[in-house]
């Protein structure tokens, strides 16, 4: 029996697809389970513990991770991440089912009700 060693590395598809119809079923399920595994589910390498600031953008973009998940990779807050995607002109979808001026109206009436303080009543020191 011959031993093959597979660099992950460099592996392509192809050569998996041609060593699979020679595995049996359970083997098979193994050999998803495993890719499965390397590739965190959805077909990508694990995101690593730290990135640049470029690689969290495109990580962004790329869907493969949450706007505040790629400014914790680039180890800055997810403002500071959406400050320089703005100065560059990438775009950033925020979510959301109200408008600027409900979110205005809103401040101002939790202002009136005095659950929120206005930035002017905030003390400085």
């Amino acid at each position: 029996m011959t031993v093959k060693t597979i660099d992950l590395d460099t592996l392509k598809v192809e050569e998996v697809l041609d060593l699979a119809q020679f595995l049996t079923p359970a083997d098979l399920r193994w050999l998803a389970e495993q890719l499965n595994h390397l590739t965190n589910g959805n077909g990508h390498k694990p995101l690593p513990k730290q990135t640049t600031i470029e690689e969290a953008i495109q990580f962004y973009l790329d869907d493969r991770c949450s706007l505040a998940k790629a400014a914790d990779l680039a180890k800055i807050t997810r403002w500071e991440l959406m400050d320089i995607m703005y100065e560059r002109g990438t775009p950033v979808e925020i979510y959301g089912h109200r408008t600027a001026d409900e979110i205005d109206a809103l401040a101002e009436e939790l202002e009136r009700e005095g659950v929120l303080c206005s930035s002017s009543a905030i003390p400085t020191f």
